[in-house]
């Protein structure tokens, strides 16, 4: 149930236009930060426990992605 409340407040924050970079890459220093203010991180026993959820959400969501959407990500991480 926690790792649910995590996830659908990831995929909240992938949706606000606000986490988003100018040319539509989600921002994904804005989107952990949003999460961690919702305080959902409260839920956990301590942050390493969050961020353990967090990243594996996080890595589950990015596979979701549709291979065009990735490679232009990873483009813009290598450039």
């Amino acid at each position: 149930m926690i790792y649910s409340l995590v996830e659908a407040k990831v995929r909240e924050a992938i949706a606000d236009p606000e986490n988003h970079t100018s040319d539509g890459s989600i921002d994904w220093d804005f989107v952990d930060i949003d999460c961690y203010m919702s305080g959902v991180n409260k839920f956990f026993k301590d942050d390493e426990a969050y961020y353990e959820a967090y990243y594996e959400i996080v890595d589950m969501i990015v596979a979701e992605q549709p291979v065009e959407l990735m490679n232009t990500q990873l483009e813009l991480d290598l450039g």
